[in-house]
């Protein structure tokens, strides 16, 4: 609902265990459900881009996200309304909070019912929400982002903060940014609830809202009872109140550092004075993380941990679709194993001889992550383009971990209608990465109409060189 100016972004310690879902039907299928339809009007998205003294900037396209009451699952909503109108509908039985966010760190929430028509238009690129189906109280949608707009309008957050002053604040100035950020709200909030046009229902969310950012992460009292996990600042809270008892340790790679996941895991597991919902929660930030940054042979380890510890058993269901769990286990160290985002499993090698036989085949090795692949993608467009109606077939294989952020990326670069377009399942274990020496992305590769690598780096689509090379090939 607001903006706490001591942290970056609120949600960003829960947004990496974060499911993307594309704008269709989302969640359950239950016949029982009813549509929540989210209509997001066109907008700039001036506002998210985060523009520094330096000359760099940021744009953020992970700001909103929902989780359905009562559950700690949160889910990135991927909005297509950049000077277009989108639609989404969520289908579900539970009322959803709705958290949406804007001026790069700021964000104001929402709690929408089944059968709920949402609107949102941008005046000045600020979201102004409107529900068309039921009435609501004139404080009811808009009242955190207009106080928002008003009060925060000067105060920049730690990231643009360091960037600009080439240092942190110093715990006086966060202290007083802090007190003056919580007693501006408790005035509004206080003034607001006495004029009877703010229901109680949402009243109560701002407030919890509220009380959570302010409250003290050292207090063990936080993880004995219980949490709302559905808000992002209710997630944050019990993530900071648990690693302030036991602090993470921090292991070192060549660009950044990670907190060790598996030593987290087994201090949630040993702990026995953690609610019982807090406890479900923390395992699965827990084992997301080990999904995306530790090797086959701790993942399978820790993931039995995890399941056998776990209450809440529709979370297993989760993370195993989320990283194709059940069908990666199934390839040996000879095979170069892919999936098209579904049950279905394929060789590279298999692919090139039978279905692929008698065609070049350019084979292009990216990530949603990676800035230099998306980068290449319009130009490889065009060479698609150029060679459509020649024997030139291209397949794209992501080396994403997490498969939605695969599929998100996908669409939005067009790939899945190549009909060539896979995630790895065994990267970077199969020896053919190792053979190929594969440890930097982009990279491409080249195979003749007999099927042979003939080209361990080939030229990026970007490289005229590139038609030099098909070209001879085709002849």
């Amino acid at each position: 609902m607001y903006k706490l100016p001591l942290i970056v972004f609120i949600f960003f310690s829960t947004i990496v265990s974060c499911q993307k879902k594309q704008n269709s039907d989302l969640i359950s299928t239950d016949k029982t459900d009813t549509i929540i339809t989210i209509i997001f009007k066109e907008r700039s998205f001036k506002t998210d881009t985060l523009r520094l003294k330096t000359g760099q900037y940021s744009f953020r396209e992970d700001n909103v996200l929902y989780s359905l009451e009562g559950n700690f699952l949160p889910n990135i909503i991927q909005k297509k309304n950049y000077k277009k109108s989108d639609t989404l509908k969520i289908r579900t039985s539970s009322d959803i909070i709705f958290s949406h966010g804007y001026n790069v760190n700021e964000y104001s929430l929402y709690q929408f019912k089944p059968g709920d028509v949402v609107v949102f238009d941008y005046p000045n690129d600020h979201p102004n929400c409107e529900i068309l189906n039921r009435k609501t109280l004139e404080n009811d949608l808009n009242f955190v982002t207009e106080l928002n707009l008003k009060i925060n309008k000067n105060v920049k957050s730690d990231f643009q903060f360091f960037i600009e002053n080439k240092r942190f604040r110093t715990k006086e100035e966060k202290n007083k940014i802090a007190k003056e950020y919580f007693d501006s709200r408790k005035i509004k909030f206080d003034s607001v609830s006495k004029t009877g046009t703010i229901s109680e229902q949402i009243f109560t969310l701002i407030k919890t809202d509220l009380d959570y950012l302010q409250k003290e992460a050292s207090n063990r009292n936080i993880l004995k009872n219980p949490v709302n996990l559905s808000m992002p600042s209710g997630r944050h809270l019990v993530i900071k109140s648990f690693e302030s008892i036991h602090q993470p340790k921090l292991l070192k790679s060549k660009n950044n550092s990670i907190i060790d996941s598996r030593a987290q895991l087994e201090s949630v597991i040993n702990d026995k004075e953690i609610e019982d919902n807090n406890r479900d929660y923390l395992l699965y930030q827990y084992m997301n993380d080990i999904l995306l940054n530790f090797s086959k042979e701790d993942i399978k380890k820790f993931f039995e941990l995890f399941k056998t510890a776990i209450q809440n058993k529709t979370v297993i269901k989760s993370l195993s679709e989320k990283y194709l769990l059940a069908v990666s286990n199934e390839f040996s160290v000879n095979d170069i194993a892919l999936s098209d985002g579904t049950q279905n499993k394929f060789d590279l090698n298999h692919l090139i001889k039978t279905k692929y036989s008698n065609k070049i085949v350019y084979v292009d090795f990216w990530a949603s992550w990676c800035g230099p692949c998306i980068a290449e993608m319009g130009a490889s467009r065009n060479l698609r383009d150029a060679y459509k109606d020649k024997n030139v077939i291209f397949i794209f294989i992501s080396i994403d971990k997490d498969v939605e952020k695969w599929k998100i990326a996908s669409k939005k670069q067009k790939l899945f209608e190549s009909g060539n377009d896979f995630i790895t399942l065994n990267y970077p274990n199969s020896l053919f990465y190792k053979e190929i020496d594969l440890k930097t992305i982009p990279r491409y590769l080249i195979y003749n109409k007999k099927g042979e690598l003939i080209h361990k780096n080939a030229p990026n689509p970007s490289n005229k060189e590139i038609e030099v090379e098909f070209n001879k090939l085709e002849k």
